[in-house]
Parts: C-alpha cells; sequence; structure tokens
C-alpha cells in the first residue's frame, strides 16, 4: 500500500492544465497530485479529450512502471497567478465578413425556407470568410466578440477533410498572422450563440456540440436558444458559468451521452443545471449510432426525405416496433403519407 494519496487536480484557472503528453494539447493535461498539490510527474493524469485522445495514466499504472514508493519524482509547481483578462475583436470585423451565402448557405437553403434561415443567419451574426469558410463567431453575453471558428463545407454540408484545406482556422490566430490585433492577445472562449441570453432572455436554452448543429436546430425550433459548446469536451465551467441559475436542456452526439452526464452532474453541483437528452442515440439509426451522429444529421436525414416508403424506413430504424405494426394491421403507404 502506498503511504501518499493522490486524486486530479481541482480546476483553479488555466495555470492548472498543463500539456498532453499524447496529443500535446498545452492546457488539456490533469496532473495526479498528492494531498500538497504536488504532481507525481508530468505524464501521471488525464486528458480532457476523451474522445480524440483518451490519454489516462493513473499512479497505480505509473508506479507500476518505476517500481517502488515514490523517491520524490514530483516536479516544482509553478507559482499561480491571476488569469489574464481575456482581449477581444473588434465588432467591427463581424459586419465586415457578414455574409448572407457561402457553402453552407447554400445547401441549408435547399433544406429550410428562405425567411427562416435568414433569420437564424442573422440572429447568430454567420460570416464567410475570404477563402470560402462559415464563421462563426463566439459573442459573449455582454456582446464582446472572443473569437470565431472558421470551418470550410463542402456542396454536401460537410467538412472538407481531404487536406486541400485545414479543418478549421480561428478568427483570432488569423488576425495575428496579418498584424491586424496584437501577437499576445488572450483568448478565452465563450458558448457560440451566448449573446442570443440577451436578444432573446425569456427563451428556455438548448445545448448541443457543434456550431452548425446550433443554427440547424434553430431553423427548426427557433423557441430556444441554441447555443454550442463547440466539441464533446468543451463542456467547460468557464464556459458554462454563464448559464447558472439556468435550467438547459442538453442534446450530445450518440457517443456523447455518458460524458456529457457525468459533466452535467459536476456542473449541478456548481449551479448550473443541465438536463441530458438520451433521445438522440434513440432516433438514430445502427449507423448513424456508428458515426457518432448528432441531432442536425437526424433533422437533416429526416428533412431530406421525400419518398414516402423512404420516410417509413426512416420511422423504423429508429423504432423497430413501427415494423411490427405495419405487418399487424397491414398498413400501405400512400401518397398522402398516411397509412
Amino acid at each position: 500500500m502506498f503511504d501518499y494519496k493522490y486524486h486530479l487536480e481541482k480546476y483553479r484557472g488555466r495555470s492548472t492544465r498543463h500539456e498532453c503528453p499524447n496529443c500535446h494539447d498545452p492546457h488539456s493535461f490533469t496532473y495526479y497530485v498528492d494531498e500538497q498539490g504536488r504532481p507525481v510527474d508530468t505524464t501521471v493524469g488525464k486528458c480532457n479529450h476523451e474522445q480524440s485522445c483518451g490519454y489516462h495514466l493513473t499512479p497505480k499504472q505509473w508506479f507500476a512502471v518505476v517500481g517502488g514508493m515514490p523517491q520524490r519524482f514530483f516536479v516544482p509547481v509553478s507559482p499561480r497567478t491571476e488569469p489574464r483578462r481575456p482581449d477581444f475583436i473588434p465588432s467591427e470585423f463581424v459586419k465586415l465578413f457578414f455574409n448572407i451565402g457561402g457553402t453552407l448557405y447554400d445547401f441549408l437553403s435547399e433544406v429550410f425556407t428562405y425567411d427562416r434561415l435568414i433569420e437564424t443567419w442573422g440572429d447568430y451574426g454567420i460570416g464567410v470568410s475570404k477563402g470560402g469558410a462559415t464563421i462563426f463567431w463566439q459573442i459573449d453575453i455582454g456582446g464582446k466578440v472572443r473569437t470565431g471558428k472558421m470551418i470550410w463545407y463542402g456542396k454536401d454540408g460537410h467538412r472538407i477533410k481531404n487536406g486541400t484545406r485545414p479543418n478549421a482556422d480561428w478568427v483570432h490566430s488569423a488576425l495575428m498572422r496579418k498584424g491586424l490585433i496584437k501577437k499576445d492577445f488572450t483568448l478565452a472562449q465563450c458558448l457560440f450563440g451566448e449573446h442570443l441570453l440577451t436578444m432573446y432572455p425569456d427563451k428556455p436554452i438548448a445545448l448541443v456540440e457543434a456550431e452548425k448543429t446550433a443554427v440547424i436546430c434553430s431553423c427548426v425550433n427557433p423557441k430556444f436558444n441554441w447555443l454550442a459548446t463547440g466539441g464533446l469536451s468543451q463542456m467547460s465551467i468557464a464556459k458554462m458559468r454563464v448559464l447558472t441559475g439556468r435550467t438547459v436542456s442538453a442534446f450530445p452526439d450518440c457517443k456523447g451521452f455518458e460524458i456529457w452526464n457525468r459533466k452535467a452532474a459536476e456542473l449541478r453541483q456548481q449551479g448550473i443545471d443541465i438536463r441530458v437528452c438520451p433521445n438522440v442515440d434513440r432516433w438514430a439509426t445502427e449507423r448513424e449510432r456508428e458515426q457518432g451522429a448528432d441531432i442536425a444529421d437526424i433533422i437533416l436525414r429526416q428533412k431530406q426525405a421525400t419518398d414516402p416508403t423512404e420516410v417509413l424506413k426512416i420511422m423504423i430504424a429508429a423504432n423497430p416496433s413501427i415494423a411490427t405494426l405495419v405487418d399487424k394491421f397491414k398498413l400501405e403507404v400512400r401518397d398522402d403519407r398516411t397509412f
């Protein structure tokens, strides 16, 4: 038995999150520390990127390799300093790049009505870069622009991942490269769509992972403020604190329910009431579950189905018991979409 007890370092700001030894993200790794707050080793800990990285080395595993009791293998902990205040991007850039158009807009215009799409596009202030990327601005509840995520989409509405373009880029990074903002720009991300909390304070809140998903869901059900974390592992306390005292319905992708459910339990202890919906997995087909589809994928699949027979197939895939009803009552598909 070891005389030392270890636990994951509690979050006390960015200085308590370190470079992951596997994926090398500079602020995603949590050390295992002893009761005095000293880490076992810079390789002993857990990466926050559970899906894309998944690195997790426990003290027990580390000592099994090193052997014996720890002989002060501890690394010095740098003194904690107050986090720097976040910097902001001039709002003029949002106006400059705002554009009713682009590849993603063209794709969604085939699915949603013009009025609905225009209203949604304007609410989020979505832009298009000179290189054709869709810009999802992160505008906080105070109306300050934190940054913008630039994503390139193909004509099918999916990200371009063939190596001809980057998967994503950041507006603050592009502006720094051009010398338009200071090189030591301090980024503090916020939720995509956070400014809607001020625009529509009485709307209930729904949370998803991807920015595109928030836009699509807003087109379908504008009665909610649809916000996006920006990724499965991005439901951080720093981002979510703005929702303190609010009730939030969360819709992770098909592979993210357990992760978000655990995180939601932690956040509820901080006064952030998040309820994670398990139905995304139930609504999906088997193939969609394997691919980790999200609620937007399911919405698009249903809206793009025009053949009544195909609609029935989709319904059966999501709920196999429908097939039993069809067989039992000898139901048939008719042109008016009734049985």
